[in-house]
Order: C-alpha cells, then sequence, then structure tokens
C-alpha cells in the first residue's frame, strides 16, 4: 500500500470568539487504505506561554513543534504514523495520528507520554477507529 505524500493545508476560522489554527494533511483525505491504520492518538497538550486569545507565542510554538516532533519519532520506532492534522484553539494544541495496530500499545504510550509531560501538560487519547471518524473534523468528511 503507498502512503500519499503530505499536503499540508493551513485553516483559519473562529469559534466563540476566539480564533484558531487547523494544519490538516489534505494528502490523506481519500487515503485507501484507512481501514489498515485503524488506530489513532488524540493528542492535547496544554498551552504554557500565551499571548492575546491564549494562543502561543513564538517560543511556545517552539516547544509545540518540539513536541510534535518527538511524537512522531516515538511512533516511528514502532510502526508508520500518518499525522492527520493539528489544531490550536484557546490555550491548546490537538495532534491527531492514525497508525495500524501495535503489539503493544501501552508500553509505546506510556514512554510517549512520560516524554512529552517532562516539557507540557499533555493528555493521550488511544482510540481503535476503523472509520476515521475522529478524523472527520480535519477533512470535512
Amino acid at each position: 500500500m503507498e502512503i500519499p505524500e503530505e499536503e499540508w493545508v493551513l485553516v483559519e476560522g473562529e469559534s466563540k470568539g476566539h480564533p484558531f489554527f487547523i494544519s490538516v494533511n489534505d494528502g490523506l483525505k481519500y487515503f485507501a487504505g484507512k481501514s489498515e491504520y485503524d488506530y489513532c492518538l488524540i493528542t492535547t497538550i496544554r498551552l504554557e506561554g500565551m499571548q492575546g486569545h491564549r494562543l502561543p507565542t513564538d517560543n511556545e510554538a517552539e516547544v509545540l513543534n518540539r513536541m510534535e516532533d518527538i511524537l512522531i519519532e516515538e511512533l516511528s520506532k514502532v510502526s508508520i504514523p500518518l499525522e492527520v492534522g493539528r489544531e490550536t484553539y484557546f490555550g491548546e494544541r490537538e495532534i491527531l495520528i492514525y497508525f495500524p495496530r501495535l503489539n503493544n500499545f501501552k508500553n509505546t504510550v506510556d514512554s510517549i507520554s512520560r516524554k512529552l509531560n517532562e516539557l507540557r501538560s499533555t493528555r493521550l487519547e488511544l482510540h481503535h477507529d476503523p472509520v476515521w471518524k475522529h478524523a472527520a473534523r480535519y477533512h470535512g468528511s
């Protein structure tokens, strides 16, 4: 199965009077192998360095980018992760990644959690999602 090339699109908007920024990997919108990438990890990071509307400062954005790199690097050790998107809104960043079933979810997720929580308060949610329900808000389907 061929994984599509990443095709990042930035979506800006407003919700409840606050701006949001969503980066979407549009290259995955019509990915034919979704059923094989049937698990998703939703990582929510609480921002510390914020400016107006609780958006990240430049320094905070650097920390968030480093955390995203750590997340991808750690998952890449055990799988081929597909990053669907990330959203920054009112003091939080959410990152959505899909991957095939892992042999040992707990060890991998625990390791990622420890590393990320050293930098910022982070919540990880693991879901079995063969129809990519969680990706619908990123891909509009």
